[in-house]
């Protein structure tokens, strides 16, 4: 059987996916949050079903798209914090609207 050969930066990949996927909580039932859109038009709120969430973001859907990039805020389901984040990134998924990945970058009481 020929030895496989891992580099330090593949076994830090390896790691860095593996604390992530420790990281994040799916909720154990569905749990709805509202996010709140800051646009140059003005602020809109809008209802995502939340699908996972950790420490640096969450993933949610949503019936309607969100650019990449949009700035947001929100409450964590379960802890009295207010969370502003950007939305990272958006598919399309055929049984759930859109997917979203929410990137976590402040924190604050509510």
């Amino acid at each position: 059987m020929p030895h496989t050969r891992t580099t330090v930066q593949q076994t830090s990949t390896l790691a860095q996916a593996d604390r992530r996927a420790n990281e994040r909580e799916t909720p154990p039932v569905a749990t709805t949050v509202q996010l709140t859109l800051h646009e140059a038009e003005g602020n809109r709120s809008i209802i995502a079903k939340l699908a996972s969430i950790s420490y640096s973001g969450l993933g949610a859907t949503c019936n309607q798209p969100l650019s990449p990039g949009t700035k947001l805020t929100y409450t964590h389901p379960s802890r009295d914090i207010v969370i502003t984040g950007r939305v990272a990134w958006c598919k399309e998924n055929e049984a759930h609207g859109y997917e979203h990945g929410i990137l976590n970058e402040a924190f604050d009481p509510a």
